[in-house]
């Protein structure tokens, strides 16, 4: 009997319990879950060295290296300026005091590529990665007075 009696009365109880939730009210919200993934990018090129030389009869080349660092891989476009030593994009110049030594950077080792602030002569890249100056100094420029002829280019990454 005290068996029948508690079930009984466990029964009544949840009983109760499920009317007071199928009565209970409810309401909802909406909430966003977000992280903003920030893109930041370094980009470092090594010097292009073109050594030394006695005269510039036949064109000299040289290379540097050029690295683009990314936190994410967005699109990145380089472009360059036409230096401090003056002249154009067609004719780049080193210069050593009021002399020059006219040259170029190029996209590719082919040489017909001017790198530039256009789409042809624009370093693309994807994210991190590598690319490659090449540089060619003009054939057949005259005899120059001796000294360090150079020119800062200023490489600017868009990403």
């Amino acid at each position: 009997m005290t068996l029948l009696r508690n079930s009984l009365l466990a029964i009544a109880v949840s009983a109760s319990m499920f009317a007071a939730t199928a009565n209970a009210a409810t309401t909802t919200d909406t909430f966003r879950v977000s992280i903003t993934i920030a893109n930041t990018c370094t980009i470092g090129i090594t010097d292009l060295d073109f050594l030394s030389h006695t005269d510039l009869v036949a064109a000299k080349t040289a290379t540097a290296t050029g690295t683009v660092t990314c936190t994410t891989t967005s699109p990145i476009a380089v472009t360059f300026n036409v230096g401090s030593g003056g002249g154009t994009y067609a004719s780049r110049l080193m210069t050593n005091g009021t002399d020059t030594i006219s040259y170029n950077i190029y996209k590719e080792i082919g040489h017909t590529t001017v790198l530039d602030n256009t789409p042809a002569g624009t370093v693309a890249l994807t994210g991190t990665g590598t690319f490659t100056v090449f540089g060619q100094t003009t054939a057949g420029q005259p005899i120059k007075p001796g000294g360090t002829y150079t020119s800062d280019i200023i490489a600017t990454m868009t990403y």
